[in-house]
C-alpha cells in the first residue's frame, strides 16, 4: 500500500513564501499491482514485444502453448511475483520474479543466522 506516499516540497513559489508546500496526495490506485488471470493477454503481448527487441531472442520461434502455460502458471503461483505497472494508457511495464529455495535446510540456516547475529563465527 502507498498510504505513506506523501512528499513535502520547499518551493520558491511566492504563494508559499518559502514554506513547505502541502503534502502531495497518494495516487488513488498504486501504479504497480499484482497480475491476475485476466491480464494474461497483455502480459503475452509485452513478452512477445520484449522478445522482438532482443537481437538474440528475435530469431527464436515462440511456442504459443508453452508461453500461455508459463503465464498462467506464474500468475497462479505463490512462488512467483508477476507485477504490472499501469499508467493512464494501461499496462506499460512487467516484472516476473520467483522465489528459489536454497540448498540449505531451513533449520541450519536459522541457526547460522542466529549465531552470526550474536557475533559468533559461522561454522
Amino acid at each position: 500500500m502507498m498510504s505513506g506516499y506523501y512528499n513535502v516540497v520547499i518551493r520558491a513559489d511566492a504563494r508559499f513564501e518559502g514554506k513547505a508546500a502541502p503534502p502531495l496526495r497518494a495516487p488513488a490506485r498504486p501504479p504497480v499491482r499484482r497480475a491476475v488471470r485476466e491480464d494474461a493477454g497483455v502480459i503475452e503481448a509485452m513478452m512477445r514485444a520484449m522478445a522482438q527487441e532482443s537481437p538474440v531472442y528475435r530469431s527464436m520461434k515462440i511456442d504459443d502453448g508453452r508461453l500461455a502455460r508459463f503465464i498462467a502458471r506464474t500468475i497462479g503461483s505463490k512462488d512467483h511475483a508477476v507485477l504490472l505497472h499501469e499508467s493512464a494508457d494501461g499496462a506499460d511495464g512487467l516484472f516476473i520474479g520467483m522465489l528459489v529455495q536454497q540448498f540449505f535446510t531451513l533449520d541450519s540456516a536459522r541457526k547460522s543466522l542466529a549465531s552470526a547475529r550474536k557475533g559468533a563465527s559461522v561454522p
